[in-house]
């Protein structure tokens, strides 16, 4: 975050996903309504979701503060399965074990270039084309 405004980082990978056959049949199926709390900067992060089933069944499920906020703390096991959900992409299951253990034990550990070598490629003799 810079000058409170969030920075778009393209994070490679992710279109793999967001072009899997199964996900691009639901598009037409989504209709987004903006919320007009979201319009202030003192709204809360929440959600709400609300699904239409083919007999007409409506359910909905509704979030009034995000996960990870501070009012809603993520555990430290819902913050592990991210992380190696978000790197599976990226590192070897070797480099997620290892940066997590780095990660997990900052505090004392001597050197963070180790974490870094993880995180920007250096141990391994590769190229990531960015396209």
């Amino acid at each position: 975050m810079v000058d409170n405004a969030f920075i778009y980082i393209p994070v490679f990978g992710v279109d793999d996903k967001v072009n899997n056959p199964g996900v691009l049949s639901l598009i037409n199926k989504v209709n987004y309504v903006h919320p007009p709390e979201m319009s202030s900067k003192s709204f809360e992060l929440s959600g709400e979701v609300e699904i239409t089933l083919k007999n007409g069944t409506a359910l909905s499920k509704k979030i009034d503060i995000a996960k990870g906020d501070p009012k809603n703390p993520a555990t430290i096991d819902e913050l592990i399965n991210k992380y190696k959900d978000c790197s599976q992409s990226y590192l070897s299951t070797e480099d997620i074990d290892r940066s997590l253990s780095l990660i997990l034990n900052l505090e004392s550990v001597r050197d963070v270039n180790q974490l870094m070598d993880i995180l920007t490629f250096k141990c391994r003799d590769i190229t990531v084309d960015p396209q």
